[in-house]
């Protein structure tokens, strides 16, 4: 074990137990895969370097970005909302179904992945401090008072209509008009971003934009 360690980059090494449990483990959720996750340029896994010392913000951000980049190399999305909207657009096959999580859903798992991290770390101190749990992505399973990973999966909010396919949302069979809502990111008029969009119920920030111009 000595000898692979030297033969491993440093960075990469401190960084090992995050990547494991980030990516996917015995008590985490897969998230890409290892090779992919060892083929990230380097400073988004110098990121790693103190995940599993505190669950800072600025912590959560960068396991955030390096899991995004397990997922896609060289993407310049910061966060998984922005990245599951560009796979949306971008991708000819995808699915909503079959999209990464939300960074909503993601930070749960960032949460367990810390949690295993710092055990995992702190395994031969025996004068570590014990994280509840509980406020590391977990809940109590109600019937057999056991841990099970926090979840809140919905794949498409049940208020929310399917997204329209049109390309300008001028004819009255638009779907989002028929409802009276606005057009969201995974409508196609969006997808386009050619601005040709005319359904009328505009959000209020591109409502006050058009009044302006």
């Amino acid at each position: 074990m000595h000898t692979l360690a030297l033969r491993v980059d440093e960075n990469i090494s401190k960084a090992l137990p995050a990547i494991h449990f980030l990516t996917g483990s015995d008590v985490t959720s897969k998230v890409g895969t290892k090779p992919a996750a060892l083929k990230v340029k380097p400073e988004y896994i110098q990121g790693l370097a103190t995940f599993g010392e505190n669950l800072s913000d600025e912590n959560c951000s960068k396991a955030e970005v390096f899991l995004v980049q397990v997922l896609k190399s060289g993407s310049k999305c910061m966060t998984m909302n922005k990245f599951r909207n560009w796979m949306y657009h971008h991708s000819k096959s995808a699915q909503i179904s079959s999209l990464p999580p939300t960074s909503h859903l993601l930070t749960d798992h960032i949460k367990r992945a810390h949690l295993a991290t710092y055990q995992v770390q702190h395994v031969l101190d025996e004068e570590a401090v014990t994280l509840d749990p509980l406020q590391y992505g977990y809940i109590k399973d109600p019937t057999n008072d056991s841990l099970i990973p926090k979840q809140d999966i919905r794949i498409w909010p049940e208020d929310l209509i399917k997204q329209c396919t049109c390309k300008t949302c001028s004819q009255a069979s638009c779907g989002c008009k028929q409802s009276g809502q606005h057009c969201i990111s995974f409508c196609k008029c969006t997808s386009l971003q050619t601005n040709k969009c005319k359904n009328p119920f505009l959000k209020e920030s591109e409502l006050l934009e058009a009044m302006l111009n």
